[in-house]
């Protein structure tokens, strides 16, 4: 968990085997304005890990205990991927003063072609850090190395520092609720919100094309504010932080 700042509260939720860590150079440029929190996801690298196999449901019920530990009541919740995801059922749930969604998860027909190929790549990923796990300390030095390895979810994955790339494949490596995530038998589904939601789609996502993905999403939430974000990969937090702040900072107006 990090948290940041003084003011509305803002709460940051990361993607799938990562951590709060993946919003570290966005927090900056929030919290001047902002009291910034961003949580690790139950069974990620930092948290608690859970007793058994678990679901995305369990996620979700898991971050609304954390919002009542933390008195959080409705902030402003910001989600990639995952997270994305997490946030707009916690909306469903009266639980966000709005929502901005970053290439949302599971908008998909379970083990349908749009899920199985979205989560081949994160599995690939996966194994990939797993492999090189015993030397990232070496391989983290190398910009075309760290550029390369993170190619499926960021355009400019160089832009990492060394220990930022060797935090993102030791949180990859540490996530023991992987298996059971990437093979969730649970999908998004439109419900009633009431509060704004924004959605945001990097056009270079390669695991949720904007082409395909983003137009669901779209008929999903028809009421919902569309950002399209030129050049950047499904984590665009990686590609361009102060974008993204910004980004974030606009649709808390909209």
């Amino acid at each position: 968990m990090i948290t940041q700042g003084t003011g509305r509260p803002v709460v940051l939720l990361h993607g799938v085997t990562s951590s709060c860590h993946a919003w570290q150079d966005v927090i900056p440029f929030l919290s001047k304005d902002y009291k910034v929190y961003a949580f690790t996801a139950l069974g990620h690298n930092g948290a608690k890990a859970p007793q058994g196999r678990i679901e995305l449901s369990d996620v979700i019920d898991d971050m609304t205990r954390t919002f009542d530990k933390h008195h959080l009541s409705q902030p402003y919740i910001v989600g990639n991927s995952m997270g994305a995801w997490v946030a707009i059922e916690l909306a469903k749930r009266g639980r966000a003063s709005g929502v901005c969604a970053i290439s949302p998860a599971g908008i998909w027909h379970v083990a349908k072609s749009e899920q199985t190929l979205a989560l081949k790549q994160i599995k690939y990923l996966s194994r990939l850090a797993t492999v090189s796990l015993p030397f990232i300390s070496f391989l983290s030095q190398f910009k075309t190395v760290r550029k390369f390895a993170l190619k499926k979810i960021a355009e400019h994955g160089d832009n990492l520092t060394p220990a930022q790339f060797k935090q993102a494949v030791v949180d990859m490596c540490r996530c023991s609720v992987k298996k059971d995530i990437l093979n969730t038998q649970q999908s998004l589904s439109a419900g009633k919100l009431d509060c704004p939601i924004t959605l945001v789609w990097p056009d270079k996502d390669k695991l949720f094309p904007i082409d395909s993905t983003a137009i669901l999403a779209q008929q999903m939430f028809p009421n919902a504010a569309f950002i399209k974000l030129a050049n950047l990969g499904h984590v665009p937090m990686i590609d361009d932080p102060k974008q993204i702040a910004d980004v974030i900072k606009a649709s808390m107006t909209t």
